[in-house]
């Protein structure tokens, strides 16, 4: 049983990273057969990790064919953003209501070792998937501030699901320097105490995401 366990990981974690850097085509049906063959381990861990996958909506499954890519209309974008907006917007405020408090510098300390981080990126050249990467953390720091669980793990589900398409929105010309100077906003915000900003501000770039994304 724990090794069936480790092939579905190794499956689900190969399938998941093929999905996200843009390797699998929107428009061809892929076999789990397929995969299982190109991986050296039978068909069922592929199965399951394909299962768990369309759970995720990251796949749709064709049955007696195989698997497609999972793609996302203008209305699935905007609920996911929606539902990002509210939980991180009460997030924020709920920063913005603490401040003073050793958790809430230790938040600001926390948003500005990733906003340096984000500088150096820009700096640098450095790729979109480095950028996505800190944005999630950043934006994964001001959720996890609540210490609500369930907000944090509806927060990883709407990250998740849209990751695929967020390596093409951070490649767009101009969207991280932007995304980084939103960031500023928000975490000064933050660090006045100031909760109508601070949920004006993590809107806004949110917005900002979802305009960028009716682009591709």
């Amino acid at each position: 049983m724990i090794e069936r366990i480790t092939l579905k990981m190794q499956a689900y974690n190969y399938l998941k990273k093929q999905i996200i850097d843009g390797k699998l085509k929107a428009d061809e049906i892929y076999t789990e057969q397929g995969f299982a063959e190109m991986l050296n381990i039978s068909r069922t861990p592929v199965r399951e990790a394909v299962l768990q996958l369309a759970h995720e909506d990251f796949v749709t499954i064709k049955p007696n064919k195989g698997f497609v890519l999972r793609e996302y209309s203008a209305r699935d974008i905007d609920e996911y953003l929606q539902v990002r907006t509210a939980i991180e917007g009460f997030c924020g405020m709920y920063a913005a209501d603490t401040s003073g408090s050793q958790k809430w510098r230790d938040l600001v300390q926390t948003l500005e070792i990733y906003l340096q981080q984000e500088k150096g990126i820009i700096e640098r050249g450095g790729t979109s998937k480095e950028f996505m990467k800190k944005d999630f953390d950043f934006h994964l720091a001001i959720v996890s501030y609540s210490n609500n669980s369930q907000m944090l793990n509806i927060f990883n589900d709407m990250r998740n699901r849209i990751d695929r398409i967020g390596v093409k929105t951070f490649s767009i010309g101009g969207t991280i320097t932007n995304a980084y100077k939103e960031h500023i906003k928000i975490v000064k915000a933050i660090k006045e105490g100031n909760r109508a900003d601070t949920y004006d501000s993590l809107e806004a770039h949110l917005d900002k995401y979802r305009e960028v994304l009716d682009k591709i």
